[in-house]
């Protein structure tokens, strides 16, 4: 039996980690990596059927990646899935570099699950990209803060989805209250790290739209 196959490269673990769970309860093989030059190693190792793709990247970007990519490999699927803010020339060569969609982080796991499900039957779904925000008002505290709430968001997500979708139904009191605990621990020590970039005088984008730099 021909299962698709995924490969996540996404810098933020529990981000990749989540996306590796939800997605493998609905069917398909997920591997995953947080580095750019691993996760090109990975790709042509394995050949998946489409790779989910962050832009911010140790090693090499995610834009390095996907022209790396291109190079011998024009017919994998990929869609991005990034914080980062686009130029025009940038999302146009994004796109060139055929790319199903560009998804701004936090992403709804439910919009994922829709367009990963339509890429595997070959109908492919490339409208509704968000607006990218003004590169002008994105600090490196923003964007760090920005992809923590979206492990948040999508961890809460995944589990409604889940509960919606009858996962939870098999499982006992106890394996429920794992697995809430662990949720639970996940969201709370990614609060933890965005209070303390706020605590600590980071950059702070005011009401006015002004970068100010705490003291």
């Amino acid at each position: 039996m021909w299962i698709p196959k995924i490969v996540v490269v996404e810098d933020e673990f529990d981000s990749a980690e989540m996306l590796k769970s939800f997605l493998g309860r609905r069917g398909y093989i997920v591997s995953t990596v947080t580095n750019g030059r691993e996760g090109l190693k990975l790709i042509s190792s394995i050949r998946p059927e489409l790779v989910l793709l962050d832009m911010t990247l140790e090693g090499m970007s995610g834009l390095e990646l996907l022209r790396e990519l291109r190079k011998s490999d024009p017919v994998t699927q990929v869609i991005i899935l990034s914080g980062q803010v686009f130029d025009q020339v940038q999302l146009a060569e994004i796109m060139n570099l055929g790319v199903i969609d560009v998804l701004s982080k936090p992403v709804s796991l439910q919009r994922l699950e829709i367009l990963v499900a339509q890429m595997i039957r070959g109908s492919f779904f490339t409208g509704g990209r968000s607006q990218p925000m003004d590169p002008t008002l994105v600090t490196p505290d923003l964007h760090k803060i920005s992809n923590l709430l979206g492990v948040i968001r999508n961890l809460c997500e995944a589990y409604i989805l889940d509960s919606h979708e009858g996962f939870h139904r098999e499982k006992t009191p106890e394996q429920l209250q794992v697995e809430s605990l662990h949720v639970m621990k996940i969201i709370m020590e990614n609060v933890d790290q965005i209070s303390e970039r706020l605590g600590k005088g980071g950059q702070v984008i005011k009401e006015t739209g002004e970068v100010n730099y705490g003291r």
